[in-house]
């Protein structure tokens, strides 16, 4: 699934609501591994997808605990390939997954995160008095 950011809304360790806009080093849109309504030839009977994430294990832990896993675009490719076996998934995952520390954030205004909302202003970096 691609996607140009995301956004976390709990701050460990604070428990409060902040909004934070994640995004790759280089501004490059992110590619987040998903499995849809048919996980591996299992018929579950449901629509919708499931964004698989990993352990955060660097800076990005003080903002939450996991992060959806992010291919590089050639990873994301071979993602989607329609007959992809388990272990093969495993391993464009092994091969093709960003490391954390590629990823840069900071915090925005809780308006960032309502499609109501448009405008290169919302991911303006907000400063808050410690």
């Amino acid at each position: 699934m691609p996607a140009g950011v995301r956004r976390r809304l709990l701050s460990r360790p604070y428990n409060d609501a902040r909004t934070f806009f994640i995004y790759h080093h280089s501004r490059r849109p992110l590619f987040m591994a998903v499995l849809g309504r048919v996980i591996f030839n299992t018929e579950h009977g449901q629509e919708g997808f499931v964004i698989l994430t990993s352990s955060s294990d660097q800076g990005i832990v003080n903002i939450h605990d996991r992060r959806p896993v992010v291919l590089t675009p050639e990873g994301a490719r071979d993602w989607l390939i329609q007959d992809v076996a388990e272990e093969e998934a495993c391993e464009i995952i092994r091969r093709s997954a960003v490391s954390e520390s590629e990823f840069c954030w900071h915090r925005v205004g809780v308006k960032f995160g309502s499609p109501h909302n448009q405008g290169a202003e919302l991911i303006e970096e907000i400063r808050v008095a410690q």
